[in-house]
């Protein structure tokens, strides 16, 4: 992959159990089959009927039989920018990107008062062991999730950097990464190295009321937050917690351009420091919505950081 694949473009995408009256209607189809051929093959009324009889039976055994072999599970879930929410009763779970095999839509058309028009759609989402099935209305806006899904599993896979280059960074992305994060941006932004980088003002002179962003280091910030280039390690979560450390709101539009990432941490730490610039929640939206995909530890120190 030689740049970023675009977001997601969904914020949430919400499907119920897919109806059962798709099997009920090919079981009647297969009946009704049956039954005609059975009664038409017979002479006699009474042997036509027992034929038709056993040739429904035999109908609903072979689709009950075929319907068996496929492993699939209707169940009630949501697809997010950074994975599956799978609501089952006995055991609700997330599933990240890289536990998803595929992803399929089947769209039902009709027509209104003569005008087509688009019913419902069924999306399959396939793992190594298991296939779920779910059903919304209309057509979902899945286009960018099917054709980028290995791009999407390839950029939430990487680990979080922990300056501006990508040369620093924590384990991978069930880590805990926000504590460090913060810390390393704390770190730098009293260093030397940071100083000159971001043309802050000298050491000396620096209080927390003079930790603005300078011209460069709004050039330097927004250059990370917008680049495409894959890294080993991705600096975009520790560029925006900078951004917010140094109330740059100019960089607002690169932030919001991130909050629907499919890396969790950085559309997180993108959300919250939105959020501390002064974005309001409709156009950033909640930590709650990437909060499945993060460890505790991490939601805690974010939703307190966006306090201070």
């Amino acid at each position: 992959m030689s740049t970023l694949a675009p977001a997601p473009d969904f914020r949430y995408v919400g499907l119920s159990h897919a109806r059962a009256e798709r099997l009920g209607a090919w079981a009647s189809a297969l009946s009704f089959g049956a039954v005609l051929s059975a009664s038409s093959l017979s002479g006699a009324p009474g042997k036509g009927l027992l034929l038709a009889t056993l040739a429904a039976g035999g109908s609903l055994f072979v689709l009950r039989s075929l319907s068996a072999s496929k492993a699939t599970s209707p169940v009630v879930m949501a697809i997010v920018p950074w994975g599956v929410l799978i609501e089952e009763e006995a055991a609700p779970h997330v599933l990240y990107w890289a536990a998803v095999k595929s992803v399929h839509v089947t769209t039902r058309h009709g027509r209104d008062a003569g005008a087509a028009t688009t019913l419902f759609s069924d999306v399959t989402v396939e793992t190594e062991r298991r296939t779920f099935t779910g059903r919304t209305s209309g057509a979902p806006p899945l286009d960018r999730l099917l054709a980028y899904l290995p791009d999407y599993t390839d950029e939430q896979a990487r680990p979080v950097a922990y300056d501006l280059d990508g040369d620093l960074h924590g384990g991978g992305p069930a880590d805990v990464h926000c504590e460090p994060l913060l810390g390393s941006v704390r770190a730098y932004l009293g260093s030397a190295e940071g100083t000159e980088r971001l043309g802050l003002p000298p050491l000396g002179y620096r209080s927390a009321t003079a930790m603005i962003a300078t011209d460069k280091a709004l050039s330097e910030l927004s250059s990370v937050l917008r680049s495409r280039e894959p890294r080993d390690a991705d600096p975009r979560a520790f560029a925006a917690a900078i951004a917010a450390e140094l109330s740059a709101k100019e960089l607002l539009p690169d932030l919001l351009s991130l909050v629907q990432c499919p890396h969790p941490i950085v559309a997180a730490v993108a959300k919250q420091s939105a959020r501390k610039l002064g974005a309001s929640r409709q156009r950033v939206g909640a930590l709650d919505e990437v909060r499945p995909f993060l460890r505790d530890e991490d939601v805690a120190q974010l939703s307190a950081w966006a306090e201070t």
